[in-house]
């Protein structure tokens, strides 16, 4: 893998790809820097009025907002017009979340105190002003198509959901939900769909037509501490509901009854169609995979039991682009990564590794998972093995992002003041080729 220079970057911020891959954006201090992604030098910078917290891209790619939220202040940029600005001051009101709406000429920001969410047009100046939204950074989500906006609510002592046209901010439908506390609503990859899903002292998830019609509900078990993460598989035709319980559920689309569970344990014995890979170190120092033999035990957190929130339950999980895999990690077991397979559904790997996993991120296009912990090294699972790969130069931090460009063709790593580009084509090109030396391991042939 080719790494590019190092970038430095802010503390309060992690560098963002746009959607079309051509440049990445990173912070320091008040200065916003964008760069070309194919070599990464320096695009335009932007000096903001106060410390950037917050940086997003608009979904076409030609703007980017930036957001301090102890001043309520937003400011937005065009990135081939240095000379054009705006800026949104919410300071009577306070700001506690700001995105954009998919259009790219329209910015959402959610007030303090979830008071309201006003929509600010970049054309033409118009406001738009939503009431009763019940969450701030949470409860709100665009189908992908970009034309509805599902945005929770609460009032009259119950959870409702309204549905909102993207074109003119209108109301398409509103509905009360069969909710104690809804937490989070999300809508499946087709739009056809709304999944939301109760507070963590009640187990329960509900999925809605636009319509406001229940087409399905879904409760694994009560009188214990429920829900921790929900997540659509890219082809909407199952739902991973992941829980305190240790275990991710799969609920198909058709019956809305659970299809698997996957546990998660702290023992994993290696089989021919599972591989358990081991980090160790070899003697220079450098890290690299093992193929574990025998049974191995992982030690897990020792939980407090007069603490709320306890740090037990899968609360990260991703499915790869194809929805053959899920990825998930189970927060008693931090440094252990589980690869389950959703065609096969069983376990197709456990990688463990030495220090915490921080991020993961699927390749856009191929069964490619990379990862970083607290160290030093980017982690790569392809379906031909499981590889560790060094940053060439020495750092002073540790690696805590990855992030893929929306093409493939390039990622992004970093800790916490600065990242990398890096440039995989040739390791992917010889991923179909037998790798075994080195610092990768082979995984098992299938059964």
């Amino acid at each position: 893998m080719e790494f590019f220079d190092e970038c430095p970057q802010s503390r309060k911020s992690h560098p963002l790809i746009s959607r079309d891959s051509s440049l990445v954006a990173s912070s320091r201090g008040q200065t916003l820097i964008v760069r070309e992604s194919a070599g990464m030098t320096v695009h335009c910078t932007f000096k903001c009025n106060d410390e950037i917290q917050y940086i997003e891209w608009a979904p076409d790619s030609k703007f980017l907002l930036t957001a301090n939220f102890e001043r309520s202040l937003v400011e937005v940029w065009a990135v081939d017009d240095p000379e054009w600005t705006s800026r949104i001051d919410e300071a009577a009101a306070g700001l506690d979340a700001v995105r954009w709406a998919p259009d790219s000429r329209h910015i959402l920001t959610t007030s303090e105190f979830q008071i309201r969410i006003t929509v600010w047009s970049l054309i033409n100046r118009h406001i738009h002003y939503l009431k009763f939204p019940k969450h701030g950074s949470q409860g709100l989500d665009f189908s992908r198509s970009g034309e509805y906006m599902a945005v929770l609510e609460r009032h009259d002592f119950k959870d409702h959901i309204a549905v909102f046209l993207t074109d003119g901010w209108k109301i398409a439908s509103h509905f009360p939900i069969d909710t104690v506390d809804a937490v989070d609503v999300k809508w499946s990859h087709d739009g056809r769909r709304l999944c939301v899903w109760d507070t963590s002292l009640v187990y329960g998830v509900c999925v809605y037509s636009l319509d406001g019609q229940l087409i399905g509900k879904f409760s694994a078990y009560q009188d214990a501490l429920g829900i921790k993460s929900t997540q659509w598989s890219p082809s909407s035709q199952l739902l991973a509901i992941g829980s305190y319980d240790q275990s991710v559920r799969l609920i198909n689309n058709i019956t809305w009854k659970e299809v698997v569970e996957f546990k998660h344990t702290a023992t994993f014995q290696p089989a021919r169609t599972r591989a358990v890979y081991k980090e160790v170190k070899n003697d220079n120092g450098s890290r690299k995979f093992e193929l574990v033999e025998e049974e191995i035990k992982v030690t897990q957190l020792k939980l407090d039991p007069e603490k709320a929130n306890p740090t037990v339950g899968v609360s990260w999980m991703r499915f790869s682009a194809d929805s053959k895999y899920l990825a998930t990690r189970n927060d008693i077991t931090p440094n252990v990564l589980f690869i389950w397979h959703v065609v096969k559904l069983r376990l197709a790997c456990v990688i463990v590794q030495d220090a915490t996993l921080r991020d993961a991120s699927w390749h856009p296009h191929q069964n490619v998972l990379l990862m970083c912990t607290n160290s030093k090294n980017v982690y790569v699972w392809s379906e031909e093995g499981c590889a560790c790969v060094e940053v060439p130069i020495q750092i002073s931090y540790s690696l805590t992002t990855v992030s893929w460009s929306q093409d493939g063709s390039f990622f992004i790593v970093g800790g916490s003041t600065g990242f990398f580009r890096v440039d995989p084509s040739a390791y992917l090109s010889g991923l179909s080729a037998d790798r075994t030396t080195g610092s990768e391991v082979a995984a098992p042939a299938e059964a």
